[in-house]
This record gives structure tokens, C-alpha cells and sequence, in this order.
């Protein structure tokens, strides 16, 4: 369902995709480099949660850690 609406463009959808990513949910193993994909859509596309999820990882670790 999470697909199927980030697909649609819903920016929460995309966020909780991340988030599943980040901490690992059911069949989805933990992922940074997903997990910072998909809060970087979902910022773009207006969730301010994102945004500061962002902004605290970025303080957190370098940018060398997610290799953008």
C-alpha cells in the first residue's frame, strides 16, 4: 500500500518507506542508503518531517557514509 501511494506522490507514504529502511521492518532488511533515498523524496515533495529526519542525519553521520 506504502508503494502504491508513494507512487502517487503522497511525501508520508514515502517518509514511513524510509523509516522501514532505517530500522528495519517484517521482510525489509535495515538500509541507510534506501532509508536517505526515500526521506530525500519525501522532503522533496513537501513532508517537513523529512526534512529535519534530513537535517539530524546529515549531523549525525558524514556524507561519505550514505556516499551521494
Amino acid at each position: 500500500m506504502l508503494e502504491k501511494l508513494s507512487k502517487q506522490g503522497n511525501a508520508k507514504a514515502m517518509y514511513i518507506i524510509g523509516e522501514y529502511y532505517k530500522y528495519g521492518y517484517g521482510s525489509i532488511e535495515k538500509d541507510k542508503k534506501k532509508a536517505f533515498y526515500w526521506w530525500k523524496r519525501s522532503a522533496e515533495n513537501g513532508y517537513a518531517v523529512a526534512d529535519l529526519i534530513l537535517g539530524c542525519e546529515y549531523d549525525i553521520y558524514s556524507k561519505e557514509t550514505y556516499d551521494l
